[in-house]
């Protein structure tokens, strides 16, 4: 029921229902690890985040990919989610599935916003993911120049190659990218 209303965006419900004693951190089911906190950030729903949170959600709950709600709501753009779930003290260095940071989630959706707000939470810019690239990479693979002018503008480091030898321009370049290989 909890899931239902979290989905549905019904905070009132979800908070009777946390009255009630439901279990904050519960999963969708045996097959599927999703909690509640993974589904409100995911939809972006702030209200039920809150909710959830001083509902005493883990806040490093994973699904079955190994995402917590951080990486959701940052490969989402829901800049307010991520910015509610930094306050609680979410640990932003941590790695989903594929090796990947919250960083590399937002840059290689071109989320700039998302990128800045992580930037300004002191996340390190050169972490790599599981392929060895580092967000700048990320964001010349998507073609986002913003995000690609605001990590540079952050001190990203150009050469950096990831598993295959490749630099971001490289990458860049061979995803067409033209305008993000000439900003670096």
């Amino acid at each position: 029921a909890l899931h239902a209303a979290v989905a549905s965006g019904d905070v009132v419900d979800a908070r009777e229902l946390l009255e009630l004693g439901a279990n904050v951190n519960e999963p969708k089911s045996e097959e599927d690890s999703t909690t509640p906190l993974l589904v409100a950030a995911a939809k972006g729903n702030v209200e039920m985040v809150k909710l959830l949170i001083k509902s005493g959600a883990n806040l490093d709950a994973q699904d079955d990919c190994d995402n917590n709600a951080l990486h959701v709501a940052c490969s989402k753009g829901h800049v307010n989610v991520v910015s509610r779930l930094i306050k609680a003290g979410c640990d932003v260095e941590t790695r989903a599935g594929n090796g990947a940071t919250a960083l590399h989630l937002a840059a290689r959706k071109g989320h700039d916003d998302v990128v800045e707000l992580l930037l300004d939470s002191d996340m390190q810019i050169e972490s790599l993911d599981g392929k060895g690239a580092t967000p700048l990479h990320a964001a010349c693979s998507g073609g986002y120049e913003d995000v690609v002018g605001l990590l540079l503008k952050r001190g990203a480091n150009t050469a950096a190659v990831d598993a295959k030898g490749k630099t971001p321009r490289q990458i860049a370049n061979k995803k067409g990218h033209d305008d993000c290989a000439k900003l670096i």
